[in-house]
């Protein structure tokens, strides 16, 4: 469900690199893939069980569970806390761990001590439930956490998901909605009607079926066609894009994604390797590489959430500045698209992005933004960075902009309150946030108005 900094970034989309200044200038180089070659996992997606009780029709049960059982049937079925820690550990701090996988959270009884403990070690949170195997005495646990991401799936009224519609699942329905943040609600046909009066409806994010990348077989469900040229992971919804993550199961074994119900990209196994073995080995090379090979068979060629590179809004913004920068100088001169963050960015000399923290590394280079924005230039006010090139651009101090020529600067955080003011102190007043950028450009893009791209709260 949620994402990390994603597969690639440049022409060559197996590796990127942390360069020292000093380094590159000697001719040497530090390297530091991301996330090809990074020690830990930027994010982490949680298959607490196999086997979900709550068998909804567009969730392919079945097949996960004749995979997964068909060599050892004895296979560990429900991930312990110990081994929980142990993985957690694997994963960078401040970065996403999702509640979600292939099955219902609580159907783990120690889901709630998980999602406290994961809070406590200092990561992020997602949790995408059915509130089925939730008791109150759980709901006091997760209450207070601020959590990035809650999604509710609710029944239907075809019931193609197996709820239980007690006075207990009611009266935790209400207390959810009360207190905690719902980012939006989930549901596979009509929302049922026992439930229409508690939700909020503004919140409902309707239903957009896919075929799971070909692993369901539903003659309701249309077959995605194989998608060539270059590609990247955009799965969310309409209202709440994310991005690309391995799902871990019970015993450790890390399959591609939520996706991945057949197992068909069995990338390693978390207990027992290291992030960068599973990195180095062959299935995971076998994915990177697939991402930009049109003969590839990876499940993200026939996967609904997966987008061609030149649909992205990154490079569709980059053809609209290309082509003002084309007509600058011809006469009786008319922008086509009147947005004014595309007319600076065509006047500029430099674009620098300023903020490499998790919003960063979770869309920056997945999604295109170094090449739509012609991003020359990186800043951040974490010292360690400062003086390092990330892909070839080179990370500076704020103080250092002033330096840089008719420098625009492009928020990337999502409080950018604090920076705007660091700018205007320092008299850097060509600025705006990324969230601006995608407010105008799906103003001039009426089709796409109501996709978020990038989840600001």
């Amino acid at each position: 469900m949620k994402s990390n900094l994603q597969f690639e970034s440049t022409e060559n989309r197996t590796k990127q690199k942390i360069l020292s200044s000093e380094n590159n200038r000697g001719g040497g180089k530090m390297s530091l893939s991301i996330p090809c070659q990074t020690p830990k996992l930027h994010a982490l997606e949680l298959s607490l069980t196999i086997g979900c009780r709550v068998d909804c029709l567009y969730c392919p049960q079945k097949l996960l569970l004749s995979k997964y059982y068909s060599a050892d049937k004895n296979r560990k079925s429900t991930l312990s806390f110990d081994d929980f820690k142990k993985v957690l550990d694997k994963v960078e701090r401040n970065s996403s761990i999702s509640f979600a996988g292939m099955s219902e959270p609580f159907h783990n009884p120690y889901c709630a001590d998980m999602i406290v403990y994961a809070y406590q070690q200092g990561y992020k949170i997602s949790l995408l439930t059915t509130l089925v195997d939730m008791t109150m005495e759980d709901y006091q646990k997760i209450k207070d956490i601020p959590f990035e991401s809650f999604v509710l799936h609710i029944p239907d009224e075809e019931q193609h998901s197996r709820f239980s519609i007690t006075d207990e699942y009611l009266e935790l329905l209400k207390q959810i909605n009360k207190n905690i943040k719902i980012d939006y609600y989930s549901c596979h046909g009509n929302v049922h009607p026992v439930v229409k009066n508690l939700i909020d409806p503004e919140m409902y994010a309707g239903i957009s079926l896919g075929n799971r990348a070909g692993n369901l077989d539903l003659e309701e469900v249309p077959v995605t066609a194989a998608k060539t040229g270059s590609i990247v992971c955009y799965h969310g919804s309409e209202k709440q894009i994310g991005g690309w993550a391995p799902v871990m199961f019970p015993d450790g074994t890390l399959v591609l994604c939520c996706q991945d119900y057949g197992m068909k990209h069995v990338l390693g196994n978390l207990l027992e390797e290291s992030w960068e073995e599973i990195q180095a080995g062959k299935e995971f090379q076998h994915f990177i590489e697939g991402l930009t090979a049109d003969s590839s068979d990876i499940l993200c060629r026939t996967c609904c959430d997966s987008r061609n590179v030149e649909e992205l809004p990154s490079m569709q913004i980059k053809r609209s500045v290309d082509m003002i920068k084309e007509q600058l100088n011809k006469d009786n001169y008319t922008a086509s698209i009147s947005s004014n963050f595309i007319w600076k960015l065509a006047r500029c000399r430099h674009v620098c992005v300023f903020g490499l923290g998790k919003l960063f590394r979770d869309h920056f280079f997945q999604e295109y933004w170094h090449q739509g924005l012609n991003v020359s230039l990186l800043a951040d006010n974490n010292q360690e960075m400062q003086g390092k090139y990330i892909e070839g651009l080179l990370c500076v101090s704020p103080e250092q902009l002033k330096e840089y020529p008719d420098v625009m600067v492009i928020i990337f955080v999502k409080d950018s309150d604090k920076i705007e003011q660091q700018l205007k102190n320092l008299g850097v007043m060509n600025y705006i946030t990324i969230f601006q950028i995608i407010d105008e450009y799906n103003k001039e893009k009426q089709s796409v108005s109501k996709n978020l791209f990038l989840k600001r709260d």
